[in-house]
């Protein structure tokens, strides 16, 4: 049986593998997100963990792009009334 402290210990190694390769990762979001000049802001949609992954993400993207970027829930989300023309709608999804 595996323990959740058999997981947290399996972790570390995942987890140095993520910062010991940080720049070679985000290098091609990085470059996507530069690419996008018309855009004037950016819109991450998602739920569940998909949402913590775009409120953890958001801060990056905002580094990165210098373009101000919100985060929402699909149900918050589908009762804006206004919705920028020149923005960048990002749904994301586990599947």
């Amino acid at each position: 049986m595996v323990t959740m402290l058999d997981c947290i210990k399996r972790s570390e190694k995942v987890d140095n593998d993520i910062l010991d390769h940080a720049k070679e990762y985000t290098e091609a979001l990085k470059s996507a997100i530069s690419d996008c000049k018309g855009i004037e802001e950016i819109f991450l949609i998602a739920s569940g963990s998909s949402y913590n992954a775009s409120v953890s993400a958001a801060s990056f993207i905002e580094a990165v792009s210098g373009k101000q970027t919100f985060t929402f829930l699909p149900n918050v989300f589908a009762r804006k009334d206004v919705l920028n023309a020149e923005g960048l709608y990002i749904f994301v999804s586990q599947s």
